[in-house]
């Protein structure tokens, strides 16, 4: 309608939420995806749902390990 507008997403909070999203749909507790990405402690995998997250490529392909259906497109081309 004319009243909606489209605004950009920060790509930080969108990778977050992307990270988020894939762990709910696919049915995962934070324990569980550290566990399977090999992290040591959960904090490592919490920050990757945070708002200021720099994931690596590394981090970047564990992710795409444990959720094969992940996608960074979305969170960069916002």
């Amino acid at each position: 309608t004319k009243g909606v507008v489209e605004v950009a997403v920060d790509p930080e909070v969108a990778f977050a939420f992307m990270v988020r999203y894939y762990r709910l749909k696919h049915r995962m507790t934070q324990q569980e995806a550290a566990k399977k990405m090999g992290f040591n402690t959960i904090y490592s995998y919490q920050r990757l749902e945070s708002r200021k997250c720099n994931p690596t490529l590394r981090v970047i392909s564990m992710l795409k390990k444990i959720f094969p259906d992940f996608s960074i497109d979305y969170a960069v081309s916002c």
